[in-house]
């Protein structure tokens, strides 16, 4: 479910930071290189989401629009969003990795999952 994943989400970004040298920590509020700050509260939310499914059209090709209706059609409204939430706000951010290095990154992360 959503929620068990967000949790496992967390609690790994948890222990990313602690495995992290503190010389590549981001200060607590100070300054960002991904801009995500940014993204969250000074550009319009339709922009931000607008380049998230630019973003999901590029890595998931022909096939986007099937699975953005997959995810629409879930039986929860939430999946979808979820997806756009994450594709607009973190994905798509091009500040500190290539939308190419991006999508190398997701696909590795699938490889493990077996996700076709």
């Amino acid at each position: 479910t959503l929620i068990k994943a967000s949790t496992k989400a967390i609690n790994a970004l948890f222990s990313l930071k602690s495995a992290t040298p503190p010389s590549l920590l981001d200060e607590p509020l100070g300054y960002s290189p991904t801009a995500r700050p940014s993204d969250l509260y000074d550009v319009p939310q339709s922009a931000v989401l607008h380049r998230g499914q630019s973003f999901f059209d590029k890595v998931y090709g022909k096939v986007s629009k099937r699975v953005m209706s997959q995810m629409d059609r879930s039986g929860t409204e939430d999946l979808g969003i979820t997806a756009r939430l994450m594709y607009g706000y973190i994905f798509s951010n091009t500040n500190v990795l290539s939308a190419r290095e991006t999508s190398f990154v997701l696909v590795a992360g699938l490889i493990p999952q077996d996700v076709e």
